[in-house]
């Protein structure tokens, strides 16, 4: 802890230390995330601050909503998150030590300018430096929303987390929400999904499903069979391999279709899956349909003529499974039963489609 010597002379009490990590972090990223975690092993107490920088015109989010995003990281224990609004109606007399992370030789210099300005304007002279790994040093927010923009879905989890992928997409196609469906074959997703664009024209499903004759091709030259079934039940992660690039494309074809506003269902029954997790690359935002029996499940695929499918159900998280994964991952799941009569599946497709044109989503119910 360093002290003002002339205010220690004249007060004749020692100021708290106060470790504070500003930025704007718009978004904020895996490189930040980094800082974070090195400054907290070394300090009592850190603060991450979001706040406004003036020469950067190309802000994304508020300062509100960087903060946010900032709680879909996995933060230690001695760590909180303030706007600077919040931490100047906080804390009063302290002494403020900046953490700063330092990529490479340019932010030597921009530093400089930065410690000049925060000794005139706020008075601080107490610095925390810390050398950006190499694996994480060409990590950052412009190079984060720029990925974005392109709709770069296979390289978007290297720079920042599920939920900030999805803040990042809801942006850069300006739609309102952006959500993976997941759940067991035959627990009545289709059928909720299709009553869910019914409701309302700016509800949009990417029925993934419909893609799998699509793929044959790819699956007879690579296995020399084009049973996606057998495959995916026999050798699943060299077929997810194989196929990734390939899905990826058809989303990111089908986004591009989007039209402003709208709020996008992406049918993905696998999406939680270890093997797969798609979430990875469409964001942070869950919605888990489920009928919690397979033994209707079971029925429900013989009635279909799909029996082929039953294995299936072990292969797919459940309800218990899918909120743990989503724990650790910081998603935002929302589960809908859907083992009800048809009327009342419909009631839960309008009280979901109500919830998600009012920005609600993030409210932890289940339907």
């Amino acid at each position: 802890v360093m002290i003002d010597d002339m205010n220690l002379e004249k007060s004749k009490e020692k100021k708290m230390a106060h470790y504070v990590y500003p930025g704007s972090f718009c978004p904020p990223t895996l490189g930040h995330l980094r800082i974070v975690e090195r400054a907290a092993k070394l300090v009592p107490q850190l603060t991450i601050v979001c706040s406004t920088n003036e020469q950067k015109i190309d802000r994304w989010f508020s300062k509100e909503e960087c903060r946010q995003m900032w709680l879909g990281y996995q933060l230690p224990k001695n760590v909180s998150v303030k706007t600077f609004a919040e931490l100047c109606g906080s804390i009063h007399d302290t002494e403020y030590v900046m953490v700063r992370g330092i990529r490479n030789a340019e932010d030597y210099d921009h530093e400089k300018a930065v410690m000049e300005l925060n000794r005139n304007k706020f008075g601080i002279t107490n610095y925390l430096y810390l050398i950006a790994e190499p694996e994480l040093a060409e990590i950052s927010s412009s190079l984060a929303r720029t990925k974005a923009a392109t709709l770069s879905l296979e390289t978007l989890h290297k720079y920042v987390a599920p939920i900030v992928i999805t803040r990042l997409l809801e942006h850069a196609l300006q739609i309102n929400n952006l959500i993976m469906v997941v759940g067991k074959p035959a627990s009545g997703k289709t059928t909720f999904l299709r009553m869910i664009k019914e409701i309302h024209p700016r509800n949009v499903v990417i029925e993934t499903d419909k893609w799998n004759d699509s793929f044959k091709p790819f699956l007879r030259e690579r296995f020399k069979c084009e049973d996606l079934v057998s495959l995916a039940l026999e050798r699943d992660q060299e077929v997810s391999d194989t196929l990734k690039d390939v899905w990826l494309k058809k989303i990111k074809k089908s986004l591009e279709k989007v039209t402003e506003g709208s709020n996008v269902f992406i049918e993905a029954a696998y999406g939680l899956s270890p093997i797969k997790s798609l979430f990875r690359f469409l964001g942070g935002k869950v919605l888990y349909l489920g009928c919690e029996n397979d033994e209707i499940n079971k029925q429900r695929m013989i009635s279909r003529g799909t029996p082929a499918l039953i294995p299936f159900l072990d292969r797919i998280p459940g309800l218990e499974k899918s909120r743990h994964i989503a724990r650790e991952n910081k998603l935002s799941l929302r589960i809908v039963n859907t083992l009800c009569e048809k009327q009342k599946l419909k009631e839960k497709a309008q009280i979901l489609s109500a919830i998600i044109h009012l920005n609600n989503w993030e409210e932890d119910a289940d339907i």
